[in-house]
């Protein structure tokens, strides 16, 4: 499929200019600058995500928002108000080179069969670092809470679990689409957890770099969760390979737990982990 690389170079530099935005959103910064906003916005974020270059979060009021996982070297500086002064061909460029960062995965083929003979965990983790909230506070600028259940718990969520064996599984070579299939509870605190704010450098949206404010689990607080992890077709066969996969990640993890962790860590170590009947 042939992409268009001024939409592609658009809605990428727009998407790091908001740091966490709907495709609304995108749209509508697009709009106020006055450039043709593409019919694909949607498309171009989800090819994007497929790479590995965009991330997403859903927020409590149920809306998908992107940011870039990492900020590649052709979109460090540019802004988009210098878009128009600039080539189509050093767009195309600037396309090709993220391309080349970020390779298309491998797309994923479930056959019949294949993924299968899931087994349930219960597992204990302890944070190393602060584990940060990345849902918007209600009525603060910049302001992250952690997420909460409907006890109004704050807790690690399946959507935090799911990015975190996205990225470490590769460290011990499972399909890296392992994530489709496993399945993850919320992140639940064994005792009144010690909550902390601390702050880091975010992107503001419509004003660039920023400091937030993000409500954080403290060093040293216990979860459990529930995993169901399937043994068959994904690359693990047994606990020794979670236990090596949580071992890797107590150390240096391809990507820690909870919001910001390419600044904060975000690393966990397993405390403890059983097999539990279905």
């Amino acid at each position: 499929m042939k992409y268009n690389a001024k939409e592609e170079y658009l809605v990428l530099v727009a998407t790091k200019e908001l740091g966490l935005a709907t495709v609304e959103e995108i749209s509508e910064l697009l709009e106020s600058h006055k450039f043709e906003v593409p019919a694909n916005v949607s498309l171009v974020l989800e090819r994007w995500k497929a790479r590995d270059l965009l991330a997403i979060q859903y927020c409590d009021d149920g809306k998908k928002r992107y940011k870039m996982a990492k900020i590649p070297p052709p979109f460090v500086s540019v802004k988009i108000e210098n878009i128009r002064r600039m080539r189509a061909r050093d767009m195309g460029k600037a396309i090709q080179d993220v391309e080349t960062e970020f390779p298309e995965g491998e797309p994923i083929r479930e056959t019949k069969g294949k993924i299968g003979n899931y087994k349930t965990f219960q597992v204990v983790i302890e944070t190393i670092d602060p584990i940060l909230g990345g849902t918007p506070q209600d009525g603060g600028e910049n302001v992250f809470k952690l997420h909460r259940n409907s006890e109004n718990v704050p807790v690690i969520s399946p959507a935090q679990w799911k990015g975190w064996f996205r990225e470490n599984g590769r460290l011990i070579d499972i399909n890296p689409n392992a994530k489709a299939w496993i399945a993850y509870s919320d992140g639940v605190p064994i005792t009144e957890p010690q909550l902390i704010h601390t702050k880091a450098p975010v992107v503001v949206q419509g004003r660039g770099a920023g400091i937030a404010t993000y409500e954080a689990f403290a060093p040293k607080t216990k979860l459990k969760a529930l995993f169901r992890i399937p043994f068959r077709g994904i690359g693990i066969a047994s606990i020794s390979d979670i236990e090596r996969l949580f071992k890797m990640c107590e150390v240096a993890p391809k990507r820690g737990l909870g919001a910001n962790p390419y600044y904060f860590g975000g690393r966990i170590k397993l405390v403890e982990i059983k097999e539990t009947p279905e």
